[in-house]
């Protein structure tokens, strides 16, 4: 396989393995290197002999890719090489925040296959797919057979596929004769901020889900805000913000958030080499609430921008923390393409410290180090206010948060159709079932309370 020589394109990513965030662009910077021949030559015999004598016949090409993958996840637990036909579905999924279909929920343990809703501006809304229709076949495929607990997993495998295609359903709604609808696949967003509501309406505290940190999250998020506090009669006077179970996203977008609660300072300082390359300083124009009192609620799986964001806000004492210490992941990942390739590249090429100069790396330790400007070994943010979730009650927080919210333009009708069918709709775990959540809400009060002077 030809070495590429011109990187065209390099993409910084923070994420648990994932996720990408744009760090800079690099034109026609041109890599000399040549391998080294004995390391040639043996890759050469190796791959003739697995292509001719392995006791399975393997595709060549195939093998070769193994090769790249193997080389790059030897040396890089965050990095992977992406094949030209992964490519558009990695991009989508990892910066986009998108899948490919047509956009519904539909109710779990039912027969026949039942819509719970269209996703807002999905394919299915467009196509005029409705609250309540069943699903009896798709492109000719008859899902009238299945069995209730594999109703769900059957119709997604008949209703996704690549974007640009088109499936053909066949509905029944109401007591009017089945009837049949094409509809185009296409990108369907998923919710980034999720959950948004007034935690106690009468003291304005308000509470917001950040689900990944993906392009587009900055303005979804500072919406959510603006909206609980008009709900709230005007203004917020405590906000959670509630980063649990989230893996990180793109830089920028955290940046964007703290920048909104930070007024002046440091956010995050990206380092290459043991190098200082790059900083981002919080800029006063984009800092809309810098004294709101704030809470951020995080766990073990809250990981490397969700970190960025959660330790400039606690070195800043702009937010407590309240949860368990979180994952550690103090690495950055770059994406690269190349002049006339169609792969991609993913490996990591930067590390990033809190404004106060603490490294989290290490994911999963126990405590940080008494000099925060000494690397982490152990990795992970402490949190000011320690508050665990027992194993049941984990299991149904983060079932909750990972769960799809109903659009507010269909949970009336939706609440009537699960009366008929007797499901549960998705709904956001409640204080007095998340531990977790409650001493979030605790600690806000005592820091509105603070703040008041009360």
């Amino acid at each position: 396989m030809q070495r590429p020589s011109a990187p065209i394109l390099h993409v910084a990513v923070l994420m648990l393995g994932l996720l990408a965030v744009p760090l800079g662009v690099l034109l026609w910077r041109q890599v000399f290197e040549t391998l080294p021949p004995d390391e040639l030559a043996a890759l050469r015999i190796v791959h003739r002999q697995l292509a001719t004598e392995f006791v399975e016949q393997e595709d060549p090409h195939d093998l070769l890719v193994k090769a790249i993958q193997g080389m790059v996840r030897a040396v890089d637990r965050h990095g992977d090489f992406i094949v030209k036909d992964d490519v558009a579905d990695f991009e989508a999924r990892e910066l986009e925040g998108t899948y490919e279909g047509i956009g519904i929920l539909l109710v779990e343990n039912v027969t026949p296959i039942t819509v719970q809703c269209p996703l807002a501006n999905s394919p299915a809304e467009r196509a005029g797919v409705q609250v309540g229709d069943r699903i009896l076949a798709a492109d000719g495929v008859e899902l009238t057979d299945v069995a209730a607990a594999d109703a769900v997993t059957r119709a997604a495998a008949a209703l996704r596929g690549p974007a640009g295609s088109k499936v053909t359903l066949r509905i029944a709604r109401g007591e009017t004769p089945p009837f049949e609808v094409t509809i185009d696949r296409d990108h369907v967003p998923q919710a980034k901020v999720k959950w948004a509501r007034l935690l106690d309406a009468d003291q304005r505290l308000g509470y917001v889900h950040v689900a990944s940190f993906q392009r587009g999250v900055g303005d979804e998020f500072l919406a959510a805000v603006h909206s609980l506090g008009d709900e709230a009669g005007g203004a917020l006077d405590g906000l959670v913000i509630d980063l649990r179970q989230n893996g990180g996203g793109m830089l920028t977008e955290a940046v964007r958030i703290a920048n909104a609660f930070v007024e002046s300072g440091r956010i995050v300082t990206l380092h290459k080499r043991g190098v200082e390359v790059e900083r981002h300083d919080a800029l006063p124009e984009r800092c809309l609430w810098p004294k709101l009192p704030l809470v951020v609620l995080v766990n073990h799986n809250t990981a490397s921008a969700s970190e960025v964001l959660t330790g400039a806000l606690q070195d800043h004492e702009r937010a407590a923390v309240v949860g368990t210490r979180t994952y550690g992941k103090a690495s950055v990942q770059s994406i690269f393409s190349f002049r006339d390739r169609e792969f991609r590249l993913k490996l990591t090429t930067a590390r990033y410290s809190t404004p106060k100069g603490r490294d989290i790396d290490g994911e999963g330790g126990v405590a940080p180090p008494a000099n925060p400007h000494v690397r982490n070994g152990n990795g992970g943010i402490a949190p000011d206010v320690t508050a665990e979730l027992a194993a049941t009650a984990a299991e149904r927080v983060h079932g909750a948060l990972r769960a799809s919210e109903v659009p507010a333009v269909y949970r009336a009708a939706v609440a009537e159709l699960s009366k008929v069918l007797a499901f549960t709709p998705a709904r956001p775990a409640a204080v007095d079932d998340d531990p977790q959540l409650a001493a979030a809400l605790a600690t806000l009060r005592e820091r509105v309370a603070s703040t008041h002077g009360r």
